[in-house]
């Protein structure tokens, strides 16, 4: 997101909540330690090659917009980055907003609002105050908090499967459960759900592959 060769220390910090050394002082793709509190950690989940991955790979190719959307998030992803390392999430999941809001933290859709697309409901769940008067969804710093707690607790809830955690952002905790014990597996390319939440997945990966590889060391 920042142009060849930059590292995320060269994006702007202002719009950030605290003064914080630089990410780049570590590696942003830096695995997480193995004392997560769920049991099946699968990080060969995020290099993935499923054809569906592939498709959208090539049509972000095309477009070019995961570096597009990297530009954007350099005021966000070092606030973020803080909050997921010390929730002991992938780092992977703090480019969520790519395919949730394409980083604007304004953004709204049908039913969701901000940064992480929360509805009302899941919102309120995790903490967030949103009534008549206000509306916390808008507030990136909280509602980044508030997303790592919901991605926690989701990642608890499928014991880190990824792809299942992921489908569950978009789709429902309860509806992903649901299918896996209908269809009898926990697969989530084998996984029969709706379309949106199918091809959600593939272009999250697509996006994240890109990027990993066109900046491995920011």
């Amino acid at each position: 997101m920042v142009g060849l060769g930059a590292g995320l220390s060269a994006l702007a910090l202002t719009g950030c909540q605290k003064k914080t050394k630089p990410v780049s002082e570590n590696t942003f793709w830096e695995r997480q330690p193995d004392d997560a509190d769920w049991k099946e950690v699968n990080a060969s989940f995020w290099f993935s090659q499923h054809p569906r991955i592939t498709y959208w790979r090539r049509h972000y190719d095309k477009t070019r917009d995961p570096w597009k959307l990297w530009k954007r998030a350099g005021r966000y992803l070092p606030e973020i980055r803080r909050e997921f390392k010390e929730q002991k999430l992938p780092l992977e999941l703090c480019l969520l907003p790519m395919v949730e809001s394409s980083f604007d933290p304004l953004a709204r859709s049908q039913r969701a609002v901000g940064l992480w697309q929360f509805i009302a409901p899941t919102a309120i769940d995790m903490g967030l105050i949103v009534n008549n008067r206000m509306d916390e969804r808008l507030d990136w710093g909280k509602s980044t908090v508030a997303a790592a707690k919901y991605l926690k607790q989701l990642a608890r809830q499928f014991n880190g499967n990824w792809g299942l955690v992921l489908a569950a952002y978009n789709f429902g905790p309860g509806s992903v459960s649901r299918a896996t014990q209908a269809q009898g597996t926990r697969d989530f390319w084998a996984l029969e759900v709706r379309q949106e939440t199918a091809e959600y997945v593939p272009k999250f990966l697509a996006m994240v592959q890109l990027l990993r590889e066109s900046f491995p060391e920011v």
